[in-house]
């Protein structure tokens, strides 16, 4: 089973291969993952870790055209240039579980490096057929799972966390979904 770590920081999980841009301790393949097309094969993937890397996708990516020259993807989102490339290398019915900010957290708004603040419904746009816009992006994905990870103080008590979630500020700090790829 073949399962890539991405962007994984100072992060590394055992039994992955863990990629980030920076030669860092535990880093096993250094990969710009903002420049496509990632090194990987087509349906060679089984399992995709993005652990607060997603809100950290520029708007702006690059593709690489040559072996020196990169240039700018000026049509589209960076957002879906990231996963199209993992719909791209996953098996199908590969997973990506996805870890980032809960948009209504301090944590989404500190980082000065996050670029986008995500709510449940962004990741629609990569399974439903036509949402609010057609992108046309070329993957699909399904939900298989959803979660939030409440603070401390409403982790204990189930009936305010779900009563102040949509209505108050940092009732939960991190957003988890899992997809799967699906046929197009």
């Amino acid at each position: 089973m073949t399962k890539l770590n991405l962007g994984c920081g100072t992060n590394p999980l055992p039994g992955y291969i863990n990629v980030d841009s920076r030669a860092l301790p535990g880093v096993d393949e250094q990969v710009d993952l903002f420049v496509v097309s990632w090194p990987w094969l087509d349906g060679s993937i089984d399992e995709i870790m993005m652990s607060h890397f997603v809100e950290h996708i520029p708007h702006l990516v690059r593709k690489q055209i040559s072996s020196c020259v990169i240039e700018p993807i000026w049509s589209e989102d960076g957002f879906f240039v990231v996963f199209r490339e993992c719909w791209r290398v996953l098996k199908m019915g590969g997973l990506i579980d996805i870890y980032t900010p809960y948009f209504k957290s301090e944590p989404s708004f500190r980082d000065p490096t996050h670029t986008r603040h995500l709510t449940e419904a962004t990741f629609s746009y990569l399974w439903e057929e036509k949402g609010t816009f057609d992108y046309q992006i070329g993957c699909k994905f399904e939900q298989v799972d959803a979660a939030y990870l409440p603070y401390p103080e409403y982790a204990k008590v189930e009936e305010a966390f779900k009563n102040n979630l949509h209505s108050m500020w940092n009732v939960a700090h991190t957003f988890r979904t899992v997809l799967r790829k699906v046929p197009l």
